[in-house]
């Protein structure tokens, strides 16, 4: 069914004031109520909105000046404003219950539609539009929401020995939130699922659809079979992107003045779905052991942020369904890693700096019991370094552990980190700026290692 949220006032069959939308000195009230249109008004009746729809109009001067959510398909939305220029931006399908979502009084079209932790995504709608209101007009705005999310609709995996315990599927990276303006943020997102055993035994299946943000680049789909004390992973690149709007499919075989505006919001309809065919005989695999670090699987208790693990700083842990993934960051650092260096190849120098930090992180994870694989970090992560600063900063001298140090002698250090295309390059917190192609043996720039792990609840 098509959906049509429409603003007027002699439309309404139930009126709401707002009386948190409209400022103290303007005289008019926020009125909303919604209702469903017809195909033939112009509707597409394979197009969908997802409700609740939450409402953000933002004056030129980018304050938010009125907020509401539209709860239902049953109410025209209708709102008076001064005369200006505006910009509006809509967000559909996430409600109090499962997302923080920006207050009137914090809103800006670059903050975070947040899932809370331990909720699932719902069907994700953005859109936005501008309008000039002048005085004793009346104006028509239309929005059409695009629908940020991918869906997982179905997981199966056939002709599985009949002596495997457990089938879990993960699919990595996808985008980790979504902004009021409907782009993206986070690019280290991980979804992980538990399959269930059919009744013929050896056929394994997803239990439910989900909806997920889109992947953040080519995406991995890894898939682990439990035998015994033993897992066997194959992994799957992807050569579909895995977009918003398209229902994914996995499948293998073993073997306000007086002055009105409306709005009318569209939904939108499903693009074609993406199959994605496994091959097992041609896929990556390894085999590991449960619980072993090295596999990026965690042991004990979860650790909390802010402590040690391992010998290693706990930055970040996040519940993702089934599992908690930790982000943990090295006590140890070096300073002035030498490798060899060509002004004019900078593809043999990825290479040997790749060799060199290898060799690094090799050591390190030597010298501690069970030491976790250590990587580079992301540029999102040093972001996260960044923002947390001082706390790190004092959990480390309290441990009596070397700081993330950001400047020297009143000059700023860089840090080695890899970039969504896979290259190496460097990042100065001080200066918020990245620096390619870095020289081999310079005293300011500085190596650390990260590590993911994934805790079983």
């Amino acid at each position: 069914m098509f959906c049509v949220a429409a603003l007027s006032l002699t439309a309404c069959e139930k009126c709401i004031i707002e009386e948190s939308s409209v400022a103290d000195d303007e005289s008019s009230k926020l009125f909303i109520s919604t209702r469903a249109a017809a195909a033939n008004d112009g509707g597409d009746a394979d197009g969908e909105i997802s409700y609740p729809v939450n409402v953000y109009v933002f004056d030129e001067d980018g304050a938010c000046v009125a907020t509401k959510s539209i709860e239902s398909s049953e109410e025209p939305l209708e709102l008076n404003v001064p005369a200006g220029d505006y910009d509006v931006y809509a967000v559909a399908g996430a409600d109090g219950e499962d997302y923080d979502l920006p207050s009137k009084s914090d809103a800006a079209t670059n903050a975070t539609v947040e899932l809370k932790e331990g909720h699932a995504h719902g069907d994700l709608m953005t859109a936005n539009g501008s309008v000039t209101m002048a005085f004793g007009e009346e104006n028509k705005l239309t929005l059409e929401l695009a629908r940020k999310v991918m869906m997982l609709e179905s997981i199966n995996i056939e002709k599985v020995p009949e002596n495997v315990t457990a089938v879990s599927v993960t699919l990595s990276p996808l985008r980790e939130s979504l902004l009021l303006n409907g782009d993206y943020d986070g690019t280290d997102g991980i979804y992980e699922t538990d399959l269930q055993k059919d009744t013929d035994g050896t056929t394994w299946k997803s239990s439910k659809e989900v909806y997920l943000l889109e992947a953040a680049g080519p995406a991995t789909v890894k898939v682990s079979f439990t035998v015994k004390n033993e897992v066997k992973t194959y992994s799957f690149e992807c050569s579909d992107g895995l977009k918003a709007n398209h229902k994914i499919n996995i499948n293998g075989t073993f073997g306000e003045g007086n002055l009105k505006m409306e709005g009318i919001m569209t939904g939108a309809t499903w693009d074609s779905p993406v199959d994605i065919p496994l091959d097992f005989s041609e896929g990556e695999s390894s085999t590991t052991t449960p619980g072993d670090d090295t596999t990026n699987k965690g042991t004990g208790e979860i650790p909390s942020v802010g402590t040690l693990y391992k010998g290693c700083y706990v930055l970040k842990s996040e519940d993702t369904g089934s599992k908690t993934v930790v982000t943990l960051m090295s006590t140890q650092k070096i300073n002035a890693l030498a490798y060899e260096y060509d002004e004019k190849d900078e593809q043999q120098n990825q290479n040997s700096m790749e060799a060199a930090i290898e060799k690094t992180f090799k050591s390190w994870s030597a010298d501690i019991e069970d030491g976790p694989d250590f990587r580079l970090p992301t540029l999102n992560e040093l972001l996260y370094v960044a923002e947390n600063l001082d706390f790190i900063n004092s959990k480390l001298d309290g441990y009596e552990k070397s700081k993330f140090e950001i400047e020297y002698n009143n000059g700023r250090l860089t840090y080695f980190y890899l970039t969504e295309d896979g290259e190496i390059s460097t990042y100065s917190i001080m200066s918020k700026r990245s620096y390619p192609n870095p020289t081999s043996g310079k005293k300011s720039l500085y190596l650390r290692g990260f590590a993911t792990l994934s805790f079983s609840k």
